[in-house]
């Protein structure tokens, strides 16, 4: 693209047979009003809208680092069950019931009592 400053510095001058914008033009063109800098700024738009998609990939394109990845998440990753399934059971070791909820609260007492002793024999001491 060659560009040159006209006019308070509007480009006046355009290249674009680069792009290919219009094939019968033999790439040198005068924009010297406002209505064709306005044109200008179209036509640029349009070869960069062009790159831009002349650039994407095809849309089943699947890149082959993804699908390694992909593959190995499979081999790696564990069977994990999903709580909000229907037939999700609680394992055994997990499950609460009232007797491991009294030894908790238990146990917690005697930390909390224990904390207080040795609280109250630092500052008695």
């Amino acid at each position: 693209m060659h560009l040159t400053e006209g006019f308070r510095g509007w480009p006046i001058q355009w290249n674009h047979a680069k792009c290919g914008a219009d094939p019968c033009c033999d790439g040198n063109e005068i924009w010297a009003r406002r209505g064709d800098l306005v044109a200008y700024r179209l036509v640029i738009c349009v070869c960069q809208w062009e790159e831009l998609y002349n650039s994407r990939r095809a849309p089943d394109y699947e890149d082959p680092d993804e699908l390694e990845a992909i593959r190995e998440a499979k081999e790696r990753s564990g069977d994990f069950k999903l709580k909000s399934a229907p037939d999700y059971v609680v394992p055994e070791h997990l499950r609460m019931n009232a007797a491991k909820v009294t030894d908790r609260i238990d146990s917690l007492r005697q930390a909390v009592n224990f904390t207080a002793l040795h609280d109250n024999s630092i500052l008695l001491f």
